[in-house]
């Protein structure tokens, strides 16, 4: 059972017992479990036991969840009387949370009870040595000073009563010092947020008195995880503030990636050491943010004050200070900004990611389902190969200022490689900055990644351009497809082919499945004599045919092309594979195999698409983001904690392992009606529309995000896969968070006003019930459903609770 429900239900069933019943109610069958000793462990029902199974050692399981893999704890014998069962076991340790489990047990109906819980061992703690420092230099006053700590000095074990502990100072240096060892406890945090769970998250504290108990400073928060050494340095309250650095000003940079979009992990490198001082070799790194996913990256450092360095200084000694910018650990120094810090100023350096002056074009072309060979075996692009763009662009340069240009060269300058997008695999897609107010025509071309298709040209010939892996159409018949010449006696009605519906393709009187077919291979002379074979259209044959070149209008906004939808490519007839001719270094007459050259041809399908969405900001290490705000719950019930990123919504909650299942649902639509709870359990939830499931598991390491359904349907899970709009991660140990985001804009079409959320602990098992009191919004009535009064509303995006 979880922490807080489990604080709750011995809250509700401690006292005085009475008669207990011969069965236990469902999903409280343990009211509690005590540590009395480092070798015994008290266990308290809610039923009378079926004394037989309950003192077989067999029949109980605990472990220690905190590491991987899991520490068992030995269970040596087991004593039942009424409705409690004491346990012997292997020697416990200290503070670490284990987590007991039935495996066999009965209550005295003879039902056989699936229930766990937590209880923090007996044994002597793990510990670690503390110093605790106080510093008196700066008054240099105090004869003696003592420290008030929520320590026991003799266990070093956590206590709400405060404990005098004596600091000393031998050499007379006025810098006071005692070390202590004090009990690695990794849930008694600084942070509040868990602190209405109970004073087992509370952490450590201490404040510096005199010999009369009269506070020297304020009350000093620490944590002691794990068995390092630490210092614990307790500030005077009469010892100011630290000075701000002197003659240092904060510079505030902005980089602009709207144009573009092109920075997944931006950074700048500037010419200043980590103390701001000027340094021409550039080493400080500032890291960069876009927090609202607006497009915009911001990072701040210091610099020193330099009124001699100025912007167009000539020499070393006057010329101004420098960042720019890197992606990835690739560095792009022709996007850079100057800046100057001649007073204590604030000052702004911004750095535009495109031409100022010219237009973003953004190219995209889906290959997802285009043929490579004659039988379709093979799609897309061969491995080692990526999409190229070729085309009029006389001036082009693209985010970063390389040289984009290109005059239908057929893939050979390797600027012009696309992106295929993490989002839509099979799409790929390239901004380039073009000169205003003019056509462009392009294409795209199949060419080895990185390196281009300069090689493989030079080994083809043909009339024209020579681009032996240029886009091309599937086409119905051998014959025009624009229908503007139809010089075979054959052609009846060509119809372009969409490679992604294939089962259905209209053709005059009809449609026609063509899941089936092959490519027609050709005679091997060209379009020497080459006519439509009789009795096309034919569900069995398709033809490869020239696409126009593709035109793009720039004018003075920025454009983005449809999505153009690639047949095949000139090259799917061929033998072989581009690899192989490059290996070979056989020369391949294209005039032999291009049979549709001189056939006009349409533009290919085409598609709208939006732009990828930005990744996530927000990092899924099973620990609570710094920004997340508690909305609801921690007080007696799980918290919903949230947070957002331009259309990205952070939520978290109280990880699993504590003996249940914890489910987060939310939706766009307000709650109503009652539907089968998620992942099996026992009960509904009256929530509507779509609706997500942040998900993690009691037994397993696994959470992941679903749809709400029948069956409920994966999305994504802890580490990545699946779907890229949906983010989740788990703390490898109790006692952290479940959490996971969310792109609301990409999931539901656009962000909804209003989110409508809920958690809940549900028993581990398949139907296991939900524990009422641990959910939230919490429980109106204790039924074990989630019902629409239960339900918590919040305003998006500023995270604002309505009513």
């Amino acid at each position: 059972m979880m922490r807080t429900a489990l604080l709750l239900l011995v809250a509700g069933l401690g006292g005085c017992r009475g008669e207990l019943p011969a069965q236990c109610p469902s999903g409280r069958e343990v009211v509690a479990v005590t540590s009395e000793s480092a070798t015994s462990v008290r266990v308290r029902f809610a039923c009378r036991l079926d004394t037989a199974s309950a003192e077989r050692a067999e029949h109980y399981r605990a472990a220690d969840h905190g590491v991987v893999p899991p520490a068992p704890l030995g269970i040596a014998g087991a004593e039942a009387a009424e409705g409690e069962v004491r346990l012997t076991t292997a020697p416990q340790v200290g503070l670490v949370t284990y987590t007991l489990r039935l495996a066999g047990v009965r209550d005295a109906s003879g039902a056989l009870l699936d229930a766990s819980a937590n209880f923090r061992g007996g044994g002597p703690a793990r510990t670690a040595p503390v110093t605790f420092r106080v510093d008196d230099r700066y008054s240099a006053s105090l004869k003696t000073v003592w420290l008030l700590l929520g320590v026991d000095p003799l266990t070093g074990a956590y206590t709400s009563r405060a404990q005098r502990l004596e600091l000393k100072d031998p050499d007379g240096d006025h810098r006071f010092e005692a070390t202590l060892r004090v009990a690695a406890d990794p849930v008694r945090t600084v942070g509040t947020k868990d602190d209405a769970l109970g004073p087992q998250y509370w952490g450590y504290s201490a404040r510096a008195v005199d010999e009369r108990n009269r506070p020297l400073s304020e009350l000093t928060l620490f944590e002691v995880p794990d068995e390092k050494a630490r210092v614990v340095a307790v500030r005077l309250s009469t010892v100011p503030e630290p000075p701000a650095p002197e003659g240092l000003v904060e510079v505030t940079f902005r980089v602009d990636d709207r144009p573009a979009g092109a920075l997944q992990k931006p950074a700048l490198r500037g010419s200043f050491d980590a103390q701001g001082t000027f340094d021409p070799t550039f080493p400080s790194v500032v890291e960069l943010a876009d927090k609202d996913g607006d497009g915009i990256w911001e990072g701040k450092a210091r610099v020193r004050i330099a009124p001699d360095r100025r912007l167009g200084g000539p020499s070393e000694q006057s010329k101004p200070y420098s960042v720019y910018l890197v992606e990835g650990a690739t560095p792009w120094q022709s996007r850079s900004a100057d800046f100057a810090a001649p007073d204590e100023k604030p000052v702004t350096a911004a750095i535009l990611v495109g031409s100022p002056d010219k237009v973003p074009v953004r190219f995209g072309v889906d290959v997802s389902a285009s043929w490579l060979d004659e039988t379709g075996s093979a799609k897309g692009v061969y491995p080692g190969e990526a999409v190229f763009l070729t085309g009029e662009f006389g001036q082009a340069e693209d985010a970063f200022g390389q040289n984009a240009t290109d005059a239908f060269a057929g893939g050979e300058n390797v600027v012009l490689q696309m992106v295929e997008r993490k989002d839509r695999p099979g799409v790929w897609e390239r901004t380039l900055f073009l000169p205003k107010n003019r056509p462009y025509g392009w294409k795209a071309v199949r060419c080895p990644k990185d390196k281009g298709c300069g090689q493989l040209n030079k080994l083809v010939t043909s009339t024209g351009r020579a681009f032996p892996t240029v886009m091309k159409n599937l086409i119905t018949e051998l014959c025009d497809a624009s229908k503007k010449q139809w010089t075979d006696s054959n052609c009846s009605d060509p119809r372009l082919i969409d490679p992604r519906k294939l089962g259905a393709v209209p053709v005059k009187g009809g449609t026609l499945d063509y899941t089936h077919a092959t490519i027609f291979a050709g005679t091997g002379k060209g379009q020497v004599d080459q006519k439509d074979p009789p009795g096309t259209p034919n569900a069995q044959l398709m033809f490869k045919q020239e696409a126009p070149d593709l035109v793009v209008e720039v004018k003075e906004q920025p454009v983005v092309t449809p999505i153009y939808v690639v047949g095949t490519w000139r090259d799917v007839n061929i033998p072989g594979t581009p690899q192989d001719i490059l290996g070979s270094g056989t020369v391949i007459d294209l005039s032999r195999t291009d049979y549709d050259a001189g056939l006009i041809g349409v533009a290919p399908p085409s598609y709208a698409l939006p732009a990828p969405t930005r990744p996530s900001p927000f990092v899924m290490d099973g620990r609570l983001e710094a920004t997340a705000t508690l909305v609801a719950g921690g007080t007696g019930t799980m918290p919903i904690y949230l947070a957002a990123s331009g259309d990205h919504l952070y939520l978290a909650t109280d990880d699993a392992g504590e003996g249940s299942d914890n489910l987060v649902l939310l939706s766009g639509t307000a709650p109503g009606g009652a539907v089968p709870a998620p992942w099996g359990k026992a009960g509904t939830v009256a929530f509507a529309g779509k609706t997500l499931v942040l998900a993690d598991e009691n037994d397993s390491g696994f959470a992941g995000w679903f749809e709400l359904g029948n069956p409920d349907r994966l999305l994504a899970t802890a580490g990545g896969g699946q779907d890229p709009r949906f983010d989740v991660g788990s703390s490898a140990q109790n006692g952290g968070v479940v959490e996971g985001t969310v792109n609301l804009k990409a999931t539901f079409g656009s962000a909804p006003s209003v989110l409508y959320l809920a958690v809940g602990a549900w028993a581990s098992g398949d139907g296991g019930a939900l524990y009422s009191a641990a959910q939230t919004p919490a429980t109106r009535d204790g039924n074990g459903n989630l019902e629409a009064g239960e339900v918590l509303k919040v305003a998006w995006p500023s995270l604002k609770v309505v009513p």
